[in-house]
């Protein structure tokens, strides 16, 4: 009877679910105890009443340390079956993870190797397995309880800290190609964690600190991870058998994980597109800046660009790749590593030119913009336009008019200029739009009569200079010479004697009738 009790005194515990299953073996587990000097256990169902009592023992299985995870059940047997598949039991995830944790810290965790620590993590997974009373006392089914209060709460603030991880856990952070960037642990646990990391930056620990130095050629995002370390290789393991008390030798089967993602950028070209909008207002014409939209550029290696390992990443000259303006006549092109370029624009918007430049830039660590590597590139395009030099001249000396006023039309009649021709004659109107026009005078010089002609022409293209003509002839007035005037006086004296005559012929001839 008193074996029996002994070995129904150490029973329950939980663990959470292992990752990698073990099958279970097979009656590959021998059974083992050890008396616990001075100590019994007490069990009590606090729903049913029912009670064990016994010599308090450490147990193992094939040598490893193992504690009962079914209270008030007996061991029945001396050879288990192991597996590290929890389903075996009847326990939840939540119960198996608190198990394995008050396992892990009791007796087998450095500077717990006493008895108290055995019989206090005991204590604790019969509690969370069952609803009993558990303690151990000084005599078999009385004496005074033994104090594991101690014990029981350095297992179970250990049990609660366990799961906290570092301050930056789930974190981003970001960082230029190159960059060297220092995190620090607030919570104070780094140092309970393994880095589990082999990507291309350079991690390192230091107490609570992670310091890393981002490579010169990875550009994107990677993920740090922090497994939290284990005292020893052990994993947990579930002895059954048929009929008899279920134990366990625990470890932590999921070892809390932290994670932290780098983001690494690279250098950022960034395009500010500005061209030109024709304004008709005011019977004249004349351009506003404006930010260009839908303006295409192709960016180029200017030489091979390589990565740390002395690997081309683009050769000469190749395309990378292409960015377009958006509405505010921005375009932008991220993740660029340190080398020239070559910027080119190859289509433009909104009837402006496309701007022909070459623009060469180098990506480097200096490029430091609000702690991003962004190069800034204006561009500026232009509407096409031409040139009209008008000249008026004499129809009979062709020598220059000036002070002769005229005015330019489009097409569609809208007056867009008024000028007046200088000593030379001439009117020249500069930046003129592409389109069709004509030009008619409106005043014209002095002395001179005025032409009702118009004279049509077109700016085509961007450059285009045209030349216009007009002649107009002068007003000849006649001389006011003494000729004229003895003409005046006979025509005065010819009208006078008419009249007589008409007076005394009307006369005479009343006379007649009488």
């Amino acid at each position: 009877m008193k074996k029996t009790i002994t070995l129904i005194l150490v029973a329950v515990s939980i663990a959470l679910g292992c990752t990698g299953l073990v099958s279970a073996s097979e009656n590959d587990s021998q059974f083992s105890r050890q008396q616990i000097s001075g100590a019994y256990y007490y069990e009590k169902d606090k729903d049913t009443g029912k009670t064990m009592v016994g010599t308090a023992n450490k147990f193992y299985m094939n040598g490893k340390l193992a504690y009962c995870i079914e209270p008030l059940v007996q061991i029945t047997d001396h050879t288990y079956n192991s597996t590290t598949d929890w389903s075996v039991t009847s326990l939840t995830p939540e119960q198996r993870h608190y198990i394995e944790l008050v396992g892990y810290y009791g007796y087998e965790f450095p500077g717990h190797q006493t008895d108290h620590y055995y019989m206090a993590a005991q204590e604790l997974i019969w509690e969370k397995v069952k609803n009993v009373d558990a303690k151990y006392t000084t005599a078999r089914g009385g004496g005074s309880d033994i104090d594991l209060s101690k014990e029981k709460q350095e297992i179970l603030n250990l049990v609660e800290r366990y799961d906290i991880k570092p301050s930056f856990n789930t974190q981003t952070i970001e960082g230029n190609i190159g960059d060297e960037i220092t995190v620090t642990d607030n919570n104070n646990v780094l140092d309970q964690f393994q880095l589990d990391y082999n990507g291309n930056h350079n991690v390192t620990v230091d107490g609570n600190k992670l310091n890393i130095k981002l490579d010169d050629t990875t550009i994107g995002e990677e993920t740090i991870r922090f497994k939290k370390n284990n005292y020893d290789k052990q994993t947990t393991l579930i002895y059954y058998k048929a009929d008899s008390q279920k134990l366990a030798s625990l470890r932590v089967s999921d070892p809390a994980v932290a994670t932290l993602k780098i983001k690494t950028n690279g250098g950022t070209i960034e395009v500010d597109k500005t061209g030109e909008k024709l304004v008709l207002e005011n019977a004249s014409f004349h351009y506003d800046k404006i930010k260009l939209p839908n303006v295409t550029f192709a960016l180029y290696a200017n030489e091979d660009i390589k990565d740390t390992k002395g690997n081309v990443l683009y050769k000469k000259y190749q395309l990378i790749d292409t960015l377009k303006t958006d509405e505010n006549g921005i375009a932008t092109l991220e993740n660029l590593y340190y080398g020239k370029y070559i910027l080119l624009e190859y289509e433009s918007s909104l009837g402006n030119l496309v701007n022909e430049e070459r623009y060469t830039f180098e990506i480097t660590k200096d490029d430091l913009v609000d702690g991003k590597i962004v190069k800034k590139i204006n561009f500026n395009n232009i509407l096409p336009k031409g040139q009209l030099e008008f000249t008026k001249t004499d129809i009979a000396t062709g020598k220059p008019i000036a002070g002769a006023t005229f005015q330019i039309f489009t097409d569609d009649d809208r007056l867009v200029f008024t000028g007046t021709t200088g000593e030379d004659g001439k009117i020249v109107v500069d930046n003129l739009f592409v389109g069709k026009f004509y030009i008619i005078e409106k005043n014209p010089a002095n002395g001179y009569q005025y032409s009702n002609e118009k004279v049509y022409f077109e700016i085509k293209e961007n450059g285009q200079i045209l030349k216009a003509n007009m002649t107009n002839e002068q007003i000849v007035e006649v001389p006011n010479t003494g000729l004229n005037d003895i003409v005046n006086v006979v025509s005065l004296v010819l009208i006078v004697g008419g009249v007589a005559f008409l007076v005394y012929a009307k006369s005479k001839g009343n006379h007649f009738k009488k």
